[in-house]
């Protein structure tokens, strides 16, 4: 026992110092776009950054260091990018993030679990190069949106809302952990109770953009993140595939096809997950339900599929057959965001785009299709879990 604490000790030190190493690292391109927001944030407020004035909807332009953009993030993550920058976000999220995994795997699962789970998620190549190295902001909706998992399990119905609403309003994705947080609730009323925290916590995130005058501006913005013109916004999924066959004029109708696909295969194992509603079903749910967007939805990003890794380190740390689905999900989003970006734009170190007359991509895509068709499979024969309720 004292080798194996030896060990987690020493596993959680090297990856902090992969992160600390990655931290010098100029990051994708939506860093320099955080940093504007970041800027903006500290001298403006956040209540106007989405614009507050003109005609509706008349986005504000921000202007600095030679970036010109609008904000498209809800109003949570500006206050987080207020605070600090995108890498210093990203390093403390995987953190907060980790010690929640801990929390979580220890109160619900089995001895060695929280160790397991950890490592999973802390030295996993593609929640590193995702964070510390891009510079990505997804490990902050991730970390509420576990948390709010794990309170609905425990039966702590406000809290859970206020941790949900807390996600969303940092990256609407949060949204696809809602079906398991549904069902991990004990009741009818627990939902309701959810549902009003929830609201309750939303009003207040959003309310100094209300009283700035900017909440139509604010819903414009987000919602120009379901108006992406691309089939494939460089993920490696479905629509990365069809794009050659599809023509400007059908993106609408594609979207709307993703998104039934995308719905249908999440209420699938929503029915699954709640015929067996305990905290690895309902973990890998939530993984499972990100994987499905990241395949099957249109405009789909690069880092999307990273979200799926630390609800699938969870349910794998007691489900031992999800972990090779975990290995190959990981696997994929750590290639899909290298082929674009190495080691972050300008420094190299990617994966050649072709090999031979082969598009990496093309590769790619197919095998995450496979995988998703794989993951499903696996979803269906789910054996019961060893986990555990602890009391509160």
């Amino acid at each position: 026992m004292k080798y194996r604490a030896e060990f987690f000790a020493a596993a959680l030190v090297f990856g902090a110092a992969l992160r600390v190493v990655a931290y010098p690292l100029p990051g994708s391109t939506d860093v320099p776009i955080f940093n504007a927001w970041s800027h903006y944030a500290a001298t403006d407020g956040v209540g106007r950054l989405y614009g507050t004035g003109g005609r509706f909807p008349e986005r504000r332009v921000l202007e600095y260091r030679g970036i010109r953009t609008k904000v498209d993030y809800p109003p949570l993550a500006l206050y987080e990018l207020r605070l600090a920058s995108p890498k210093t976000l990203a390093f403390a999220g995987d953190a907060l993030l980790a010690a929640i995994l801990y929390v979580f795997a220890r109160r619900r699962f089995g001895a060695g679990a929280p160790r397991r789970a950890v490592l999973a998620f802390w030295l996993n190549p593609a929640v590193i190069l995702l964070g510390a190295v891009l510079g990505y902001l997804d490990v902050l909706y991730l970390a509420p949106a576990v948390a709010a998992l794990l309170c609905a399990l425990e039966g702590r119905a406000v809290l859970a809302g206020l941790l949900f609403a807390a996600a969303c309003l940092t990256k609407p994705l949060a949204i696809l952990v809602a079906p398991a947080i549904v069902v991990a609730l004990p009741g009818a009323r627990a939902r309701r109770t959810v549902a009003v925290a929830a609201v309750a916590g939303a009003v207040l995130i959003v309310l100094p953009v209300i009283g700035a005058g900017g909440f139509l501006n604010m819903v414009w913005g987000v919602g120009s993140l379901v108006r992406d013109p691309f089939l494939s916004a460089a993920a490696a999924n479905a629509w990365w595939l069809a794009a050659p066959l599809a023509s400007h004029g059908s993106l609408d109708r594609l979207r709307i096809v993703g998104a039934a696909m995308t719905v249908l295969a999440i209420g699938w194992a929503t029915l699954r997950a709640g015929r067996t509603p305990d905290a690895c079903a309902l973990t890998a749910l939530a993984g499972f339900s990100i994987h499905a967007y990241a395949v099957l939805a249109v405009s789909v990003h690069e880092n999307h599929l990273a979200g799926a890794i630390p609800f699938l380190a969870l349910a794998s740390a007691t489900e031992r057959r999800l972990g090779p689905v975990l290995a190959t999900v990981s696997a994929i989003a750590a290639i899909n965001m290298n082929v674009f970006y190495g080691l972050g734009v300008g420094v190299g170190w990617a994966v050649p785009r072709t090999i031979g007359r082969l598009d990496v991509m093309n590769l790619l895509a197919v095998a995450n299709v496979a995988t998703f068709v794989w993951h499903a499979a696996v979803a269906s024969t789910r054996r019961a879990s060893r986990a555990r309720p602890l009391p509160v």
